[in-house]
């Protein structure tokens, strides 16, 4: 039980390290969701629950398209 509650913790700050480099310019939406192991989508998901702006850029989206 205490296992657990030490890895949530360490989960949420790694989440929270993550966003800030993301919101700052560090990391990009690709970047940011690849390290938590989330696709594209699943990363706009945290964003909006956590009610963070979306910063798409145009390298973003074309990293985030299906390869043909």
């Amino acid at each position: 039980m205490i296992r657990d509650l030490l890895k949530q913790g360490l989960d949420r700050d790694l989440e929270d390290e993550i966003v800030n480099a993301y919101s700052e310019g560090r990391l990009s939406l690709t970047d940011a969701a690849r390290r938590l192991g989330l696709d594209p989508w699943a990363w706009f998901d945290l964003l909006r629950k956590r009610n963070e702006p979306l910063s798409v850029t145009l390298e973003d989206w074309i990293d985030s398209r299906p390869s043909l």
